[in-house]
Parts: structure tokens; C-alpha cells; sequence
């Protein structure tokens, strides 16, 4: 009876962990989904989506040329080689100011793995190979925070760009990536002068279109509208997923574990009812 009972909670209880493993994971770049024919496109794609995310912001989604500055120049016509070693080492191309691109190597205090270099790289050698094609990168998949502010941008608009331009370096909701190079950062009146300008803050290149950078007057106002809605010192433990959402389906995996445990119970009861009834029978 009780490898029977086990048997039957068993299911249960998974389903449980599984609905609260879902509460887990909230992607910020959509990913594209479905069977591809080998490895080689499998690692293209997940170039795409890391290329998207760290390299998007100053070189473009084909390395073409997107702004004025130096920072921003084309990066079409480039080495295989010397590609891998500035992505992992870092690369300062004027030494006359502090402006330059810091190393994502592992072994250079960033988030990229070499397999993860190695995936960018098979990602940017397809935009000289006729024979196969350019993925598209990723649409940005990040909302506003809960944090309403009244200010004169776009704030869904200004998390999209966010996503482009400030996410590979400064991670989710201004947050960081617990690595000196790729630090949080507060907000205040003060964060969108350094965005424009990037002023007394070393490797950041400036990003207004005044000064040679991408954005905009309107995008700085999206993206400033965005800043404002983010709870930057919230709990570390809080999670991620989608406000309501989470809460729902914890609340389902507890009760179905509440529910597995009063089955038990209920039948151990029973159980002993019935050795009692046989004993006091005999």
C-alpha cells in the first residue's frame, strides 16, 4: 500500500516543482525557436542572441557603421583572429582619452565563455559568406518597471533600447553583472548626462547623436522614461518573473503540495484504521 501511495504522489509532486521552476526564467531577447538542420546553425543562432546583446549596442546588427563617433565605426571588414582577441582582451583604439572597448573574456573579467566568443564570431562570419544566411537578431523582450514616473518619453520604447544599448554591459534593471568592468549603476538626474556625454566615467563613449553617438533627443527621453520606472535596490532574492503571474503559480505548486501531503495523511489514517478493525476482530 505504501509503494502504491508513493506511486501516486509522486506525479503530483513533480508537477508541483515544475510549475515553480517556471517562475525561474524570463528571457530579455526573444529567441528563435523551432529544429535547425546541424550544430553549425544552432551555434550561429546562439551567436545572434549574444552578439544582440553585447556587441549590438556600439557596432550595429551587421557591424555596419551606426553613428559618427569612433566608437560606432564599421566593423565589416574585419580579421577573424584579431576579432577573437579584442572581444576577449579588450581593444583601446585612441590613447589620447579613456574611451575604449573593455575585454568579455572569462579570462579578462567578463560574462563571455571562448565558446560563447567563438559563437559571435560564427555569427559575424555570416555576413561575408553568400552561401548562407544572416540571422536576424533578436526582438528586445524588456518591460518597464513597476515604478510609474511621470517624464516625457516612452518608457516600453525606452526599454527596448535599453536592451540594445545598455543591457550587455549593465545587465538587467541597472543591476550589473557583479564584474568590476560591467558594474550597476544609481539613477538620478544625473544618469542621462553621462549616457549623452559619457563624462568622467573611463571606457563609456558618449551616446548622443550631438556628440557622434546613435541616440536621438527622443530616444534619450524613451530611455530616460525607462531609467525611472526601475526599482534599482530592490531585495536580491525577489524574483524576476512577471508580477501576478509568479505569485499565481507558486501558490499553485504549494497547494498541490498541500494537497499531496493531506493525501498521505488521509491514507496512512486509513491504514491504521483498518489494522485496529483487524486487530480487535481477532
Amino acid at each position: 500500500m505504501i509503494k502504491r501511495s508513493v506511486l501516486l504522489i509522486l506525479p503530483t509532486f513533480l508537477f508541483a516543482l515544475i510549475l515553480i521552476g517556471a517562475t525561474t526564467y524570463s528571457p530579455i531577447l526573444a529567441q528563435d525557436g523551432g529544429d535547425h538542420e546541424n550544430e553549425e546553425d544552432e551555434i550561429v543562432l546562439k551567436g545572434a542572441v549574444l552578439y544582440a546583446e553585447f556587441c549590438n549596442a556600439c557596432h550595429g546588427p551587421t557591424g555596419e557603421a551606426i553613428a559618427e563617433g569612433s566608437t560606432f565605426a564599421t566593423i565589416t571588414d574585419y580579421d577573424p583572429e584579431q576579432a577573437e582577441a579584442r572581444i576577449k582582451e579588450g581593444y583601446d583604439s585612441d590613447h589620447d582619452d579613456d574611451i575604449m572597448m573593455i575585454g568579455y573574456g572569462e579570462g579578462y573579467d567578463g560574462p563571455l565563455s571562448d565558446a560563447e566568443v567563438d559563437a559571435i564570431l560564427a555569427y559575424m562570419s555570416t555576413w561575408s559568406d553568400p552561401d548562407v544566411e544572416t540571422p536576424a537578431l533578436p526582438e528586445p523582450n524588456l518591460a518597464p518597471g513597476p515604478e510609474e514616473v511621470i517624464r516625457a518619453g516612452n518608457p516600453q520604447r525606452g526599454a527596448e533600447l535599453y536592451a540594445v544599448y545598455c543591457l550587455g554591459c549593465h545587465g538587467r534593471e541597472a543591476q550589473g553583472r557583479e564584474m568590476e568592468n560591467f558594474p550597476g549603476f544609481s539613477i538620478d538626474e544625473n544618469t542621462l548626462r553621462i549616457v549623452e556625454t559619457g563624462e568622467g566615467h573611463g571606457p563609456v563613449p558618449a551616446f548622443a547623436r550631438a556628440v557622434g553617438g546613435p541616440l536621438s533627443t527622443d530616444d534619450l527621453d524613451d530611455l530616460d522614461a525607462y531609467l525611472r520606472t526601475l526599482e534599482v535596490d530592490k531585495d536580491e532574492d525577489e524574483d524576476d518573473a512577471p508580477e501576478g503571474v509568479s505569485t499565481l503559480l507558486l501558490i499553485l505548486g504549494f497547494g498541490a503540495i498541500g494537497a499531496v501531503g493531506a493525501f498521505y495523511v488521509a491514507n496512512q489514517r486509513a491504514q491504521n484504521r483498518v489494522a485496529d478493525s483487524s486487530d480487535a476482530t481477532s
